[in-house]
């Protein structure tokens, strides 16, 4: 976690506001796991495991293992020698469970024989099977060495929100308030006869809740340019009682955005091939899907394509070419009928319901159909096939082989590619534009959050910064009360 800075000036400095708690699985004893030798350091081990539960709330992973570099754990630890002997008893005895898989990531001198493990992979932990689905509680942390490290890894941390983007999102964080009592209630509403699993849950939540409270802020950017904070990951029945200078919030959600991306994705291939490809548009959609399979869509795409359209093949300034619009024709033209259909739903907001009316089966409600979508079309693996995915086929073939050619090397490959659009376009345009005319905004992923008043400018900002890549969406502005 990252004490909350003020701002002076340029330069961010922090407030000196460590975390005196730790949130552990109730019944957790130090002692019982420790030798007699390490139990002097029984904070730390409380530590570990309060770093694997609020990594597994903010960035909400379920029944999977949370990656934990050990280059960051050993900063917390008076040296790597008893780090390594607190963690490895903690392994021994059960508390916690190791996945074992580690990959060292490219460098100069190393490459991977898998281009799919580039980045490398750091060890995965859950808890043993002792503690699976037992809640957790707040613990009291009294080892002074370890307050003060945590305090110093705060600080660095907090250094490293460089970018504008960022560094507007991260300031614009620092302003929100929550009426604590109201949420408490509210947790403690949803507590009473819930299962262990879902009291573990809330208990997640109230652990976000001090954050914003305490102006102690996680902050996570991933590899893939999404940001995670308190604020995403807090129940949207929560953000309600959240305030910017006493004004409640809002949020301006993209309508079928994930499909809309897949859209994108699919027409921005068809431009780049196009290029490169004489007749490309008379190919079959199984010789397209080869052609695209080995794309690579990233921010330096999005930014090329751009400057094509205007003949700027530098990026001049720096500045985002988020004033540069395609013509809506621009990339519909030319390309397959049912991918032409596909982006106009999504465009429209109307994909599900289409789908869903095509589908027939009026006693699935619309998020257990979207889960269902997602699952057997755009995330799972290629063999994964279903009625739904039949039905995708038949009225999307072109859009379905080009996804399925994506993710023929490795299925993930898809959401990653998504990840990556989205967080260009959301981070690298609309927040941009947002911290250069003062507007306050914040992100959950693929919507931005601001105050009412600023809410009709945000959305204009979105359907530029959409539409500097070519796609039109419908943008739905939400309170949160």
């Amino acid at each position: 976690m990252i004490s909350a800075p003020r701002s002076t000036g340029r330069r961010l400095v922090v407030a000196t506001i460590p975390p005196r708690t730790a949130y552990n699985p109730v019944g957790f004893d130090p002692e019982a796991v420790l030798p007699e030798r390490l139990r002097r350091h029984g904070d730390y081990a409380r530590y570990f495991l309060h770093v694997l539960y609020a990594q597994r709330v903010f960035k909400d992973i379920d029944d999977e293992y949370v990656p934990l570099k050990a280059s960051y754990l050993r900063r917390f630890f008076p040296d790597n020698d008893i780090y390594k002997e607190i963690r490895d008893r903690l392994i021994d005895t059960g508390t916690v469970v190791c996945d074992g898989v580690y990959r060292q990531a490219d460098g100069p001198n190393w490459r991977n024989a898998d281009p799919r493990h580039g980045n490398g992979k750091c060890y995965g932990y859950r808890l043993g099977p002792r503690w699976e689905g037992v809640r957790h509680e707040r613990v009291t942390l009294s080892a002074r060495a370890l307050l003060k490290s945590i305090d110093k890894v705060g600080r660095a941390r907090a250094s490293e929100i460089a970018t504008p983007a960022h560094r507007h999102v991260w300031d614009c964080l620092q302003r929100i308030t929550i009426d604590h009592r109201a949420a408490e209630a509210e947790l403690d509403a949803l507590t009473e006869g819930a299962s262990p699993e879902r009291i573990d849950g809330y208990t997640g939540q109230r652990m976000l809740c001090e954050g914003v409270r305490d102006g102690d802020w996680q902050w996570h950017v991933c590899e893939f340019g999404r940001v995670y904070n308190n604020l995403t990951g807090l129940k949207r029945s929560l953000r309600r009682h959240l305030r910017v200078d006493g004004e409640p919030l809002v949020s301006c959600d993209v309508r079928n955005s994930q499909p809309l991306l897949v859209g994108l994705l699919c027409l921005l291939a068809f431009r780049r091939r196009n290029e490169g490809f004489p007749g490309f548009n008379s190919l079959d959609r199984l010789q397209i899907a080869q052609i695209v399979s080995n794309m690579e869509i990233d921010q330096d795409f999005l930014d090329s394509i751009s400057h094509q359209s205007t003949g700027r093949m530098g990026r001049g300034d720096g500045d985002l070419q988020y004033d540069v619009v395609f013509d809506k024709s621009s990339l519909l033209h030319d390309v397959h009928d049912d991918l032409r259909r596909y982006v106009i739903l999504c465009e429209g907001g109307r994909l599900y319901d289409d789908l869903m009316d095509k589908f027939g089966d009026d006693r699935e409600d619309r998020d257990a159909f979207k889960k269902r979508l997602f699952t057997q079309v755009f995330y799972g693996r290629n063999s994964v096939e279903g009625k739904l995915t039949r039905l995708f086929a038949e009225q999307y073939p072109t859009v379905l082989e080009i996804i399925r050619a994506i993710k023929r090397p490795d299925y993930k490959r898809l959401s990653h590619h998504m990840l990556r659009v989205e967080s260009a376009i959301v981070i690298g345009r609309v927040v941009r534009r947002c911290a250069e005319e003062g507007i306050w905004a914040a992100t959950i992923h693929d919507s931005i959050v601001t105050t009412p008043e600023h809410a009709e400018a945000v959305v204009g900002i979105m359907e530029q910064a959409f539409g500097s890549v070519g796609v039109r969406p419908t943008i739905k502005v939400t309170a949160f009360e």
